[in-house]
């Protein structure tokens, strides 16, 4: 059976066969193959070429990088995958995803940072099928508090790592994501909850939800039950952030 690209990327990484650079971070060392750096990333390209220190010596001490993040980068030069289970562990990805993407910036791999949004967006898709199934208004799970925490822990650790370093198009896709529901899991009072923790979400959220659910239309996927308590929830909802929207403007 041949051997793929990517299979025989892992060898030679494994290998270290003929390796002729070394890179270091942290209490990590890596022998490496300039041809393989400087030609699938322009970061390493200008770090090992012409009259540089790191180009006479052959090595790159890099500063300021976490050591597990820049082992994940050199795995994708080498085999374009993404192997470590924390970049697929449901309570985890998202975050090791979005500082990986952050990684994947200050190396200048853009072929990187494409899979590693698709990655978040596919979780998403998934996520907001689990949604729409048990935590919105009228589902099983709409008023379980602790349920509700414990399936969007990794979610809400994205969020926080998006609105933190300030990632425009994940804190967008964090927003979309809940108006994706028709603003139903911000009536999950145990959701909303967990928004508030943060600020500039939950205000993103609010200014979406308003402009929805004062619309005539609206009926955020009405409970499935009809039951008064079920309806009372979503007018308090939309009362709330009516009122914490009123506060902000005074």
């Amino acid at each position: 059976m041949a051997m793929t690209l990517e299979d025989g990327g892992k060898k030679l990484l494994e290998s270290g066969y003929l390796a002729d650079v070394t890179v270091e971070c942290g209490n990590r060392v890596w022998k490496l193959h300039k041809v393989v750096l400087v030609t699938r990333s322009e970061w390493f390209k200008a770090a090992l070429s012409g009259d540089t220190q790191e180009a006479k010596d052959n090595k790159i001490v890099i500063r300021g990088q976490d050591p597990e993040h820049v082992d994940w980068i050199i795995i994708w030069i080498y085999t374009h995958r993404l192997e470590a289970p924390v970049l697929s562990n449901r309570e985890t990805m998202h975050q090791a995803c979005l500082q990986l993407y952050l990684t994947a910036d200050v190396f200048a791999l853009a072929g990187l940072q494409k899979s590693l949004k698709t990655r978040i967006k596919h979780q998403m898709l998934l996520e907001l099928s689990m949604t729409m199934d048990k935590f919105v208004p009228g589902k099983y799970y709409a008023h379980a508090a602790d349920e509700t925490k414990a399936a969007y822990i990794g979610f809400f650790r994205g969020v926080h790592e998006a609105f933190l370093e300030d990632i425009d198009w994940a804190k967008r896709q964090y927003v979309k994501f809940v108006a994706a529901t028709n603003y139903g899991l911000f009536c999950n009072n145990t959701f909303r909850d967990c928004c508030k923790e943060i600020p500039e979400y939950f205000d993103s959220l609010v200014d979406g939800f308003v402009i929805t659910a004062t619309n005539p239309h609206w009926n955020a996927f009405v409970p499935l039950d009809n039951s008064h308590d079920a309806l009372l929830e979503l007018f308090n909802a939309v009362n709330g952030v009516q009122n914490h929207r009123l506060m902000r403007e005074d």
